[in-house]
């Protein structure tokens, strides 16, 4: 059997080490714990990945009856939350104009683990069923106590080409108990009808409890069209195994300090189907703080490593399935954990600079560095080129006690890329407030509320 060996940097006094003949500091990273919010997403960095969870509006209808016993309807419009969630290898034929261009949502991969009934079982205890105007109406489930929802049966913009021309909508229905009209219901209903409306042919009463009939459309999406539907099957069922196994202890703890109870990653989507929107509207203020963020070093500076341990076993479960099981195993060993995968760590990372100190003294060009979270792994030193409406780049009143306004750089002088050396923190390097200093602070902030809104 193959023993992989990797390279690690030793790390000397104020974080230096020397990579290829060339010295480089590590600095800490300022960030969230477990969330962190953007403009219009929330952020989830997993020990092994990295989820962006945005929203889309997708609208439905509504069946009523009137006075005259006549069966009439009305929008409903919700928010689907989606991300990218598979990102290796892109899929092939994205140019191609039969692809069905849909984001990958939440509730598809409710579905694709449990089905749709038992998807609303585990989100909120909820009896659901699907069928056709025959199946599904008012007769049978009254209106006392049901909701029936359909299709706004109208082409979505999303789809490509000969699909838009020749598209038929569906008619297929869903009753809710009117009980169970909550948030989060609502947006597992909307999230149904955006993948109904996209595949209108596809999806019939019969096939919505079948794991593997969500996994095949799953599949179209990610990989295009030019694979066998088996093919796509058995690809997306490697997928959901590895992500049976992405919530790892420490980020089930960190999410729990969040008050998000999620014992694995299906629970944590689902409770992001329900509180996507209101995360999004309250997130204003939240992100231009520098509180109670933490204080990192090892999450960003060994993500590379973290990610190809990740990849590799997505890659074992692939290689037990087939007949060269060693020669598999060695070559997907081989080919992730590389010897030398520490080596980028100069390069689309944030934290890591290289050094350029002219004294002795390392505090005010090495160890003062401060890394915001957006600048941190994955975005590199060109994050800067953020949204105007980033909260994060906003003035607030804790860059004064957690940041420096004596050390400015000239690429930053808003004063969040310098710690101050009297900064204080907690047993888990939290960034916590000085009593002392709490009644002026939260004056100065009130003062700069006052000026946005005035």
């Amino acid at each position: 059997m193959y023993e992989p060996h990797m390279y690690l940097p030793y790390m000397t006094q104020a974080g230096l080490i020397t990579i290829r003949g060339s010295t480089f500091s590590i600095s800490p990273v300022l960030a969230d714990r477990a969330i962190s919010y953007g403009v219009n997403t929330i952020f989830i960095p997993l020990q092994v990945t990295k989820l962006t969870f945005e929203r889309l509006d997708h609208t439905f209808r509504i069946y009523d009856l009137d006075e005259g016993n006549l069966e009439t309807s009305w929008n409903e419009t919700a928010n689907v939350a989606w991300a990218t969630v598979y990102n290796r290898n892109p899929a092939q034929g994205t140019g191609n104009r039969n692809r069905i261009t849909a984001k990958h949502t939440m509730a598809h991969y409710l579905f694709s683990k449990y089905g749709v009934s038992q998807a609303f079982k585990m989100m909120s205890n909820t009896d659901v069923f699907v069928g056709y105007p025959d199946e599904i109406n008012y007769d049978i489930y009254p209106k006392e106590e049901w909701l029936i929802c359909g299709s706004k049966q109208i082409c979505p913009r999303s789809l490509r080409g000969v699909r838009r021309s020749g598209y038929i909508p569906t008619n297929i229905r869903l009753a809710i108990r009117r009980t169970a009209w909550t948030t989060q219901n609502i947006g597992l209903v909307a999230g149904f009808f955006y993948i109904t409306d996209h595949f209108p042919q596809r999806v019939e009463p019969e096939f919505i409890e079948s794991t593997r009939f969500w996994r095949i459309l799953l599949g179209h999406l990610i990989f295009g069209p030019g694979q066998s539907e088996g093919k796509l099957a058995d690809e997306i069922d490697n997928h959901i195994e590895s992500l049976d196994e992405s919530l790892d202890e420490r980020s089930r703890l960190d999410l729990l300090s969040e008050n998000i109870h999620a014992n694995d990653i299906y629970q944590l989507f689902a409770f992001i189907i329900g509180a996507l929107s209101e995360m999004v509207i309250q997130s204003d203020n939240v992100e231009s703080t520098m509180y109670d963020k933490e204080l990192m070093v090892l999450r960003y500076a060994l993500f590379d490593i973290n990610k190809a341990i990740s990849h590799f076993k997505f890659a074992l479960q692939k290689a037990v399935r087939k007949p060269k099981v060693k020669e598999e195993i060695n070559n997907a060993l081989r080919r992730n954990l590389t010897v030398d995968a520490i080596m980028k760590i100069n390069r689309q990372h944030g934290e890591v600079a290289g050094v350029s100190s002219p004294g002795d003294n390392l505090y005010f060009k090495i160890t003062s560095n401060l890394v915001p979270q957006t600048s941190a792994t994955g975005n590199g030193r060109n994050s800067g080129k953020s949204s105007a409406g980033d909260a994060s780049k906003l003035l607030h009143s804790s860059i004064v006690e957690v940041g420096s306004y004596n050390n400015l750089p000239k690429a930053s002088p808003s004063g969040r890329t310098r710690i101050s050396p009297y900064v204080q923190y907690d047993d888990s390097y939290r960034v916590v407030r000085n009593e002392k200093f709490r009644e002026l602070i939260d004056n100065v902030q009130r003062r700069i509320q006052f000026t946005k809104y005035a």
